[in-house]
């Protein structure tokens, strides 16, 4: 069966799979990652020579051919910026999210897997209610980009440029060090002010941790150097003593 080259203006289609373990790709991320499994190679040789794009899932296990148990039902469609093949016979991908959709249906084709899929509509228009959730989304995300070092700081220039909240929600999500099952919890939610409120939730949630962090370290820190004053205080009162011969010297 011959694919249907993809247009992001329809809904519905086929695609080759990807199916990654560790890694949840979004609209909007441009990211690399490495495969040496066979079928996700033809899916990509496939995509190379169609229209480039591909849809790629978070699987849930260990399985070396994922079927719909097996892989995230939504997922995202990315386009394949770059295949460079290594000598070991694995590759290294680039890719750049585009849309989020929801997988129907896996089939065989030949030498690989591809998903008949629909995808979730991508609202370029913000209604005048989310604009409070989306400036509390932001300040909270800048908030959080600040505790956590990590994070790069075009991170949150990227998403004050976001022009539309569900570019703004997608933006944060991929930028947001977090387990990966949150991570599909908030891809898998369709109505943006629901994406929004949890992205809030989870944010507040995020930052409370780290604030802990931030003050138990603190504590341990003082009570580290006040254990260090006292000692070195008393080997100061030793050495005192020596020379004012009220202690033998060992």
């Amino acid at each position: 069966m011959k694919l249907v080259p993809s247009r992001l203006k329809n809904d519905k289609r086929e695609l080759p799979l990807v199916a990654l373990k560790d890694l949840v790709i979004l609209p909007y991320m441009v990211t690399p990652f490495f495969t040496g499994r066979e079928s996700t190679i033809h899916a990509i040789d496939a995509a190379m020579s169609s229209d480039r794009m591909i849809f790629v899932s978070c699987q849930l296990n260990e399985n070396e051919e994922p079927g719909m148990d097996d892989i995230h039902d939504t997922g995202t469609i990315a386009h394949i910026l770059q295949v460079l093949k290594l000598p070991d016979g694995t590759a290294r991908i680039l890719v750049e999210g585009k849309q989020r959709a929801i997988a129907r249906r896996i089939k065989q084709e030949r030498n690989y897997s591809f998903v008949q899929l629909t995808a979730i509509k991508i609202n370029t228009e913000t209604d005048d209610a989310l604009f409070p959730i989306m400036a509390a989304v932001l300040k909270s995300f800048t908030k959080y980009c600040g505790l956590k070092k990590s994070i790069s700081k075009d991170a949150v220039k990227t998403a004050e440029k976001a022009e539309f909240a569900d570019k703004l929600a997608d933006i944060v999500l991929a930028n947001l060090q977090i387990k990966k099952e949150l991570k599909l919890e908030v891809l898998s939610i369709v109505n943006t002010a629901e994406r929004l409120d949890a992205l809030a939730v989870i944010i507040e949630a995020e930052i409370e941790m780290l604030n802990l962090q931030t003050n138990i370290s603190t504590r341990v820190r003082k009570k580290m150097e006040k254990n260090q004053k006292e000692y070195f205080l008393n080997e100061q009162i030793k050495e005192i003593n020596k020379e004012l011969g009220k202690e033998k010297d060992d």
